[in-house]
């Protein structure tokens, strides 16, 4: 291996070991909440195209079973790998 690929080599891991700390530190602003917390699915959920304004209308309960129903679907095609989202 030459030297400028040495260099190369050296630097890639240097910046991934620092991005990799650096996206560890991020946190959401206060009053947001981040979508992905680098290590799991808490907190996902979903449907395809339901209307958003029609989940105001339910009760807690029923939003509630509303979107444990949706977990399914998520879990069969959504998951963490280290700090990455896979679909």
């Amino acid at each position: 291996m030459n030297r400028l690929s040495r260099f190369a080599l050296l630097a890639a891991l240097v910046c991934g070991m620092f991005a990799s700390s650096l996206v560890a530190q991020i946190k959401a602003p206060e009053g947001f909440t981040s979508l992905y917390n680098g290590k799991d699915l808490t907190g996902w959920w979903g449907e395809d195209t339901t209307d958003p304004a029609k989940y105001l209308t339910l009760s807690p309960e029923d939003f509630q079973k509303r979107v444990d129903s949706t977990l399914a679907n998520i879990n069969k095609h959504w998951k963490a790998e280290g700090e990455e989202l896979v679909n």
